[in-house]
C-alpha cells in the first residue's frame, strides 16, 4: 500500500471512456487516481503507483481482469481489487473471489 496521504486508485479499462469517468469520480471523492489501458500497463505502474484500491474490468484486450487480480495480489496483496464487467457470470464472480477481489460488479 503507498504512503500516507491520499487514497491511491488505479483504474485499468480498455475503454477510456470508462476510465476517464471513474477517475473523475474518484478525484471529486478525494482519491489519487491513475488510469492504466491495458493489465500489462496496470502491471508497470504497480512500482511507482502503488495503489490502495484497484478497479479493474474483467475483460481486458491483453490479459484478463481474472489474471490482472491475481498477479497484482501476489505483488501488493494489501492492494484492495474490484473486477467490474457487463458480461459478468456467476463462475467468473466465484473465481474472482477466490483470487482475493474484494467486489465483483456488474
Amino acid at each position: 500500500m503507498s504512503s500516507p496521504g491520499p487514497f491511491r486508485l488505479l483504474i485499468v479499462d480498455d475503454q477510456q471512456s470508462i476510465g476517464s469517468l471513474c477517475a473523475s469520480l474518484g478525484e471529486r471523492m478525494g482519491l489519487l487516481c491513475f488510469q492504466a489501458q491495458s493489465a500489462d500497463e496496470a502491471l508497470e505502474r504497480l512500482d511507482s503507483h502503488a495503489p490502495d484500491v484497484m478497479l479493474a474490468d474483467l475483460l481486458l484486450g491483453d490479459r484478463s481482469g481474472l489474471e490482472l487480480l491475481a498477479e497484482v495480489k501476489r505483488r501488493l496483496p494489501l492492494t484492495e481489487v474490484a473486477l467490474m464487467s457487463a458480461n459478468g457470470t456467476i463462475a467468473s464472480a466465484v473465481e474472482a473471489m477466490r483470487l482475493g477481489a474484494y467486489d465483483f460488479v456488474v
